[in-house]
């Protein structure tokens, strides 16, 4: 392999969405298509939904692909700042609310996007601001130049910009999402249930949010009255107010 080619397998691991054997589950595929044979074949069935033989068909299919396509990488850290586990449960959360792995994995992207469009500005180059499109315009110009000690360079710099996002990302997967405290009532205002926008929506949910920081709870906030319980002696008094209104209630 040329130290080109080493370069743009550097910057494909990014930009590049990759194809993966996708082992499958012999039952389920089974299954799909017996839910297929019933639906069009069953003599005890009136009628055939359309809607319900699209969906087993759609199992039947996905179930015997052999490979499956995974997002680029940068497609994925985006993703993750935007619809991923570190939102809060209402919607988009503000920066002040951002947990620290979500705010690293920002840093990151911005570090990488100024220093990419940098580099092109540098060499004459025009940046379209698509950070994908601008690392390949990057490796493209870099392989016309020539210049090995360039392309060894960013090759290895491509390189920790894949292990850099890829562990971020990691720890994004493995932040606790924030959760509901059900059933129970908030013992400062009595308010159960709260109206909240997700997605454009509206959806009803339980009073009391819990929310983590560093995989450690931070508080349990009322969504109605905005009093919140910190992680330590407040937590506990929570805690004891939930179990005494319990015990009221049996």
């Amino acid at each position: 392999m040329s130290e080109t080619e080493k370069l743009w397998q550097a910057v494909d691991a990014i930009t590049q969405p990759t194809r993966r054997k996708i082992d499958r589950d012999e039952q389920e595929i089974d299954l799909a298509a017996d839910i297929l044979d019933s639906l069009a074949n069953n003599p005890t069935r009136a009628w055939c939904s359309i809607s319900e033989y699209r969906r087993a068909a759609q199992i039947a299919s996905d179930q015997t692909l052999a490979y499956g396509h995974i997002p680029a990488l940068w497609d994925q850290a985006t993703w993750a700042l935007t619809t991923g586990s570190e939102q809060s449960a209402g919607g988009s959360s503000p920066l002040r609310e951002r947990s620290p792995a979500d705010l690293a994995l920002m840093e990151t992207m911005a570090d990488i996007r100024e220093a990419v469009q940098a580099q092109l500005e540098g060499r004459g180059v025009k940046s379209i601001g698509n950070v994908p499109a601008d690392m390949r315009r990057l490796a493209s110009t870099l392989g016309t130049l020539g210049v090995q000690e360039h392309i060894d360079w960013w090759t290895w710099r491509f390189e920790c910009w894949t292990r850099v996002l890829r562990t971020h990302l990691n720890a994004l997967d493995h932040q606790p999402r924030d959760v509901y405290l059900r059933n129970t009532a908030c013992p400062q205002c009595a308010t159960r249930q709260v109206t909240i926008d997700r997605d454009g929506e509206p959806r009803v949910v339980p009073a009391i949010l819990i929310d983590f920081t560093d995989g450690w709870i931070r508080a349990a906030t009322c969504q109605a009255c905005g009093h919140a319980w910190f992680r330590g002696d407040a937590l506990g008094e929570l805690a004891n107010l939930v179990d005494e209104r319990h015990a009221e209630a049996v």
